[in-house]
Formats: structure tokens, C-alpha cells, sequence
């Protein structure tokens, strides 16, 4: 959702779309940037939608609070849940200039 990013004024919210077969975890986190463990950073998820056994959604987050994590050019960072006391997670790749 880069073009989201870029045509906001201020720049202040990462938003990430979201998927997943049945529904969506309660409590998403990104708790790794760049191969790094880093204290939880809870995403806000909004506009959940279930349909035909997948669930959908979109994550926001500060970039503020991510970005002073991040290095120059592309960084990455795991989203990740608890499921039945297994950390799941999904690797995301970003390459924005800030």
C-alpha cells in the first residue's frame, strides 16, 4: 500500500493489507525488524472482512514508532501472532526513502 503512503500529507501511518484462512488473529505484532528482536509493536486492524473461509483486514501502524528500527533502503519486518503457544509469522519487505 506504498501509493497509500506516499499520498498522505504528513507521512505518519504504515498500513498493511492483511489475509488469512478462517479469521484473523486478535493480536497482531511486529516484533522483529531487520533480523532483529524488538519490543512488540501492536497493529491497529481495521476493516476485517470474512468471506469464502478467508478473513481480510488492513494493519495500520505509526511510522514513526517503526521507522526508528529501520536502516537505510530496504528493510524488513515480521508480523507475527500466537497460535496455541507457537509464534506464527510473515516476513514483509519495505523499500521507502523516508
Amino acid at each position: 500500500m506504498v501509493d497509500d503512503f506516499a499520498s498522505q500529507p504528513k507521512h505518519d501511518v504504515f498500513r498493511l493489507k492483511l489475509s488469512k484462512a478462517d479469521q484473523l488473529p486478535d493480536k497482531l505484532v511486529i516484533d522483529t525488524v531487520n533480523g532483529k528482536p524488538i519490543d512488540p509493536i501492536i497493529l491497529d486492524v481495521k476493516n476485517t472482512v470474512v468471506s469464502g473461509g478467508e478473513a481480510s483486514g488492513v494493519g495500520e501502524v505509526s511510522a514513526k514508532v517503526l521507522s526508528k528500527y529501520f536502516a537505510r533502503g530496504i528493510n524488513r519486518f515480521e508480523v507475527s501472532y500466537m497460535d496455541g503457544g507457537q509464534r506464527q509469522a510473515t516476513e514483509v519487505v519495505m523499500n521507502i526513502q523516508m
